[in-house]
């Protein structure tokens, strides 16, 4: 009898665990979730809010090259839901990069160059990383709290979604104002390899109803990497595929 009652003793004890376990997790879903919604309604994404059908920016960037520091500067334009184009004044000569949601190719001039699907596919999740908040939100069960650091300071909750931009995003989202201060992924590393990217953001200005970051600084492996300036900002300007797709 001892054992009967030692062995459905340790059945009891563990199926308790379980329940905990799941309960912890059915914990950190819902509140990941509520997190990532306050995040949607800081940056601006509201019942009554105007979509963002399209924007036009321009940007100041610095990269930390073998060569030392380049900087240039660009324009980009963007339609949703994944149009980009993107003209930049390098040193050399003026280049385009045009995505259309599916091919990504390169306008130098005399000529274009298409990339590879791989590039492709990078573009393509650096976009849906980029515009987390305001596409339609992933599933509800694919968000997670992971627990609260510090960033440069600043206290902030780390949720994690499992189906954005391929591998697991991880966003700190500020525990005061709500804003994603940092987001976290296992990337592409230029070069070739992987590399665990972090992306810094500040500055954070409205523009057409929606609060963007105007300053990206992008550390990779734990070295810095980029830093973009945003010099401009101008939402729902009335583009359409043919000012992208030229």
């Amino acid at each position: 009898m001892a054992i009967l009652r030692t062995g459905l003793s340790a059945t009891l004890c563990a199926l308790a665990i379980l329940a905990g376990t799941a309960s912890g997790q059915d914990d950190a879903k819902e509140r990941g979730w509520e997190i990532f919604q306050q995040a949607r309604q800081a940056a601006g994404v509201k019942a009554d809010s105007v979509p963002v059908k399209d924007y036009v920016f321009e940007l100041q960037s610095k990269a930390v090259t073998p060569n030392g520091e380049v900087k240039r500067r660009s324009k980009g334009l963007y339609l949703h839901p994944g149009l980009v184009r993107q003209e930049i004044d390098d040193p050399k000569a003026k280049i385009i990069v045009v995505f259309n949601g599916e091919k990504a190719w390169q306008i130098v001039p005399g000529d274009i160059h298409y990339m590879p699907d791989a590039l492709a596919k990078q573009y393509k999740a650096e976009l849906d990383r980029s515009h987390v908040l305001l596409l339609p939100p992933p599933p509800r069960d694919s968000i997670w709290l992971l627990n609260q650091e510090e960033v440069e300071g600043r206290p902030t909750d780390v949720i994690e979604l499992r189906e954005v931009g391929g591998p697991p995003l991880r966003l700190f989202v500020d525990v005061e104002t709500r804003d994603i201060v940092k987001k976290m992924f296992v990337g592409d590393a230029p070069g070739g390899g992987m590399a665990q990217v972090e992306e810094y953001f500040s500055n954070f200005q409205e523009s057409g109803g929606y609060r963007w970051p105007f300053l990206k600084r992008v550390v990779r492996n734990g070295k810095q990497a980029t830093e973009t300036t945003t010099l401009s900002l101008k939402v729902n300007t009335g583009l359409t595929e043919s000012d992208i797709i030229r």
